[in-house]
């Protein structure tokens, strides 16, 4: 039986396919200028901007053209801080992450129950202090800027202004796979971000009101996202080993045959 073979080349088309696609065409972004967005949230609101100062580096699904991030779009917004800079947590939550991660140095995740979404806040500071996970409440400082050299610049990824990459996403955490695309963790994706569950951050935060009134869910492919990656993997281990097993028989076979 010599099927293995064929089914491992098999997954390996659907695991390099789509591996390059064309940037995607996302409905057009409403910007925020800086002018609107400092003193526009009054204090007793449940929600603030991360930075006492919120000025937009990097918009919401602004698309790359060059390197790693060729032809994709960005699921958050870059926003300018220098190295040391405060970030705080934007409303009540509970931290569901907070540790080291490629391309972003320290990152923390913030699950917020009462409007179904989670922020996400990258580039921090590995070396300063930064909050663990637990409950977190409006306001409460969670981590601080990082430098060039320790907020996830790389080789692959290039050195990087200091900033703040903040996201916020309708569903939970858990909602998302480790992997691909629709991964919890993504910083940039092929798909629009806005149609994968991304909203725009500021849009959110200035809109809080009508906008969390609104019954935000993870979108439909999420959940079944969350195990085809591993499933994949899985299948190709099988193949994999099925293949190994195979070719051990034939070759036992033969020096038998030749005794």
């Amino acid at each position: 039986m010599k099927r293995p073979l064929p089914i491992l080349l098999f997954i390996s088309f659907l695991l390099l396919a789509g591996c390059r696609q064309e940037l995607a065409d996302c409905p057009p972004v409403v910007s925020v200028p800086r002018s609107s967005l400092n003193g526009r949230i009054s204090t007793d609101s449940p929600i603030q901007f991360p930075l006492d100062e919120y000025a937009v580096l990097g918009p919401f699904e602004a698309s790359s053209s060059s390197g790693v991030f060729e032809n994709k779009r960005h699921a958050a917004e870059d926003l300018e801080a220098s190295p040391g800079t405060a970030v705080y947590a934007i409303a009540d939550g509970e931290i569901s992450f907070s540790g080291k991660a490629g391309g972003y140095g320290w990152l923390i995740i913030i699950d917020h129950p009462q409007t179904n979404t989670y922020s996400l806040y990258g580039h921090l500071s590995p070396s300063r202090w930064h909050r663990g996970t637990g409950p977190v409440a409006k306001g409460d400082l969670i981590a601080y800027i990082g430098d060039s050299d320790e907020n996830g610049s790389s080789i692959k990824y290039g050195e990087m202004t200091p900033h703040l990459h903040f996201g916020i996403r309708q569903g939970q955490r858990t909602d998302y796979p480790k992997n691909g695309d629709w991964r919890w963790m993504a910083g940039w994706t092929t798909a629009c971000p806005s149609e994968i569950g991304w909203l725009q951050p500021s849009q959110f935060i200035l809109n809080y009101e009508t906008m969390s009134q609104q019954n935000w869910q993870a979108p439909a492919g999420a959940g079944w996202r969350r195990y085809l990656f591993p499933g994949l993997l899985a299948v190709w281990f099988t193949a994999v080993a099925a293949n190994g097993y195979r070719l051990y028989r034939n070759k036992k076979r033969n020096l038998q045959g030749e005794k």
